[in-house]
């Protein structure tokens, strides 16, 4: 008999089984570019508030560099905005697959996202649905702060109100 196989068999049949917990258990640091752990609802829209106003800002100076005629001040202008635009859609990647793991889905079904009409659905889907308020197996659940409380109430509101006017627009 294996050395397996006879752990198995020679434990009391009624004792519980074993299991290691303690591993799954621990919380990950909460770190805006890594994909290990899982944020909640709440932290994620906050995140996707910020992400947009990180955008309007960049774009913004990104329009005042291009708009400005000197080649110089564009340069000035336009870079820190393009790092603006660029590191905040890496954070809200990295926040997805966060937000999936909550859920408990891989962080590949991020990539479900870029399927036209459904992707709006998923992404929909992900960032309004409650996570799961047990451990799984990306991390221990996180819960939210007074901050992301409120900047993701408010992130929530603006993503809701943009899909709905994008779908009006194109109506």
């Amino acid at each position: 008999m294996s050395t397996v196989a006879r752990e198995v068999f020679d434990r009391e049949p009624y004792s519980a089984p074993e299991s290691n917990l303690l591993d799954k258990a621990n919380q990950t640091d909460d770190r805006l570019f890594s994909a290990e752990g899982r944020i909640g609802v709440l932290r994620f829209n906050a995140r996707v508030l910020q992400f947009l106003c990180l955008a309007a800002l960049g774009a913004f100076a990104m329009y005042a560099g291009f708009g400005s005629g000197s080649s110089l001040i564009t340069f000035i202008a336009a870079v820190p905005g393009a790092v603006l635009l660029f590191g905040g859609f890496v954070m809200l990647v990295f926040s997805s697959i966060k937000r999936l793991h909550d859920l408990g889905f891989s962080g590949w079904f991020f990539l479900v996202g870029l399927i036209p009409i459904v992707g709006t659905i998923w992404t929909l889907y992900y960032s309004l649905v409650p996570g799961k308020d047990d451990d799984n197996q990306f991390g221990a659940r996180r819960a939210a702060t007074g901050i992301d409380k409120i900047l993701g109430i408010c992130g929530i509101i603006m993503l809701v109100g943009l899909t709905v006017g994008s779908f009006l627009i194109e109506a």
